[in-house]
């Protein structure tokens, strides 16, 4: 048995996945309005986002038994956003770019 997990990044329905560079972080609160999530990304053909450009995050998780998938399951997340930050590190070719709803 094993299990995959996969998480797929859209921004303005543009598969952004491979420009992230660390893990999603992110808070549900109790209301749905409140919710946030930070990205960022490294290295993107697009320079800036601008606000309520709208994200999707794709959760997919897979239970294989050999060859042949048990059980999958699929959530969707939803964001807009809120502000685009670009900041440049000591080395000059990495930037970084958070997200927020």
């Amino acid at each position: 048995m094993a299990i995959r997990n996969r998480t797929t990044v859209y921004i303005n329905g543009i598969n952004l996945t491979a420009y992230c560079l660390t893990p999603l972080t992110w808070g549900n609160f109790l209301d749905e309005q409140l919710d946030e999530m930070n990205l960022i990304l490294r290295h993107c053909p697009i320079k800036i986002f601008s606000p309520l450009t709208p994200v999707e995050i794709h959760f997919e998780s897979e239970l294989y038994f050999g060859e042949n998938i048990v059980e999958a399951e699929t959530e969707i997340k939803q964001y807009m956003i809120a502000n685009d930050s670009a900041e440049e590190s000591p080395n000059p070719n990495c930037v970084k770019r958070i997200e927020k709803k």
